[in-house]
């Protein structure tokens, strides 16, 4: 097929022998000729006649398709002309034959496999399962606690003033990402609480901050948008949220679970999670999957930020991270990870300054049942920490 539209298009664009020779044609150089081709006015018009075009000489030593030495020679050649309407009608050819030749995407299956769903073993799975399987497996992933031991483990440091900021890229047999960052608070600033009120009422704190995920673009270094897609516990909700680092974006469904693990660990829990992509418009956790609003979608297998009280206003903070790494460029997710470890305190307690009437205030202090239960959960953590900062 690829000759006989070589052939056509060689007779397309070979004036014949009745039609009026074009100025552009005839021996000597035009303006035309001066424009398309410099070096043709200064040569004579044996020579012309004689040098083959550089397309000719290429097709001498490579065998490419007709169609694709036709494409050749209409640009070497026959550039003065584009504006030919035959000329546009041979590309419209090429156009079409080439999308014709592109495979159709294959239907997608309807058959849902269990094992694709990770934790979440079945689309509605019960979210204490997914929960406690999440926690087992966080535990069982834990990084070292020191840093040499994460060196000789081949941790990368990526470490800043005021945060220990380890990473380790696995390309085998895909590119995984698992992060290890350490800040004390102090370090970065001289009060940090976890939740403060002033005569019963929510006045901020990082955890309000960080937990209300919904208004994460007001803050969160990179954070482009959220949409919150389902409450599923008291203290679990997943969202949409998307984020933009230089020209990439990045989506990811995401779980996030609250937990007061003070009594049992020391600490508070915030842990993510996210659905595998063979769960692309498919259900998890009994909501839909959205389908992916940036040009990559992010897989998070687990991550944890453990919030750990030393005193009312200040703490330790472990964080430790595994994904999937869809962008697999190194720099990215070391400039993300390392943003996140120097900038997330001054940018919450920047927030912390603005909160009273603030939508972060409205979230927490509105008249409503959504609201209300809110309150009691923080308020109920102030209570806790209050304890275990006197215990210590």
């Amino acid at each position: 097929m690829g000759n006989t539209l070589g052939q056509v298009a060689t007779q397309i664009c070979t004036p014949s022998a009745s039609e009026p020779k074009r100025p552009s044609e005839t021996h000597g150089s035009t303006a035309a000729e001066s424009y398309f081709h410099p070096l043709k006015a200064a040569q004579p018009a044996a020579e012309l006649e004689a040098a083959p075009t550089p397309a000719a000489s290429m097709m001498s030593m490579v065998m490419l398709p007709g169609i694709s030495w036709a494409s050749l020679l209409l640009l070497d050649a026959y550039l003065p002309i584009l504006a030919s309407g035959r000329v546009w009608s041979l590309i419209c050819c090429v156009i079409f034959w080439l999308w014709m030749r592109m495979p159709s995407p294959a239907p997608a299956s309807s058959t849902r496999e269990p094992e694709r769903f990770g934790v979440a073993k079945l689309p509605d799975a019960d979210i204490e399962e997914v929960l406690a399987d999440l926690v087992q497996q966080l535990d069982g992933s834990k990084p070292p606690a020191e840093a040499e031991e994460l060196k000789v483990g081949g941790w990368q440091d990526l470490s800043q003033p005021g945060a220990t900021v380890f990473l380790k890229m696995v390309k085998t047999p895909k590119m995984t990402s698992r992060v290890s960052i350490k800040v004390q608070t102090r370090d970065q600033a001289n009060e940090f609480h976890l939740v403060k009120m002033d005569r019963g009422r929510l006045a901020g704190g990082a955890v309000l901050i960080f937990t209300a995920i919904e208004h994460w673009p007001l803050w969160f270094p990179f954070c482009q948008s959220t949409q919150k897609l389902a409450q599923v516990s008291p203290t679990s909700s997943i969202h949409l949220v998307k984020f933009k680092i230089l020209f990439l974006t990045i989506d990811l469904v995401l779980l996030v679970s609250f937990a007061n693990r003070l009594d049992a660990s020391g600490s508070i829990d915030i842990m993510f999670k996210t659905p595998l992509n063979g769960l692309k418009n498919r259900t998890w956790l009994g909501i839909p999957v959205p389908k992916p609003s940036a040009a990559l979608r992010q897989v998070v297998t687990c991550m944890r930020l453990s919030l750990v009280p030393k005193t009312l206003d200040s703490g330790v903070i472990v964080f430790q991270a595994e994904t999937k790494d869809e962008v697999q460029i190194p720099w990215v997710s070391k400039l993300f990870w390392q943003a996140c470890s120097t900038r997330i305190i001054g940018l919450i307690m920047g927030m912390q300054d603005r909160f009273d009437g603030s939508v972060l205030d409205a979230h927490f202090n509105a008249v409503s049942e959504e609201a209300s239960q809110r309150r009691a959960l923080m308020s109920e953590l102030h209570d806790d920490i209050i304890k275990h900062c006197a215990s210590l």
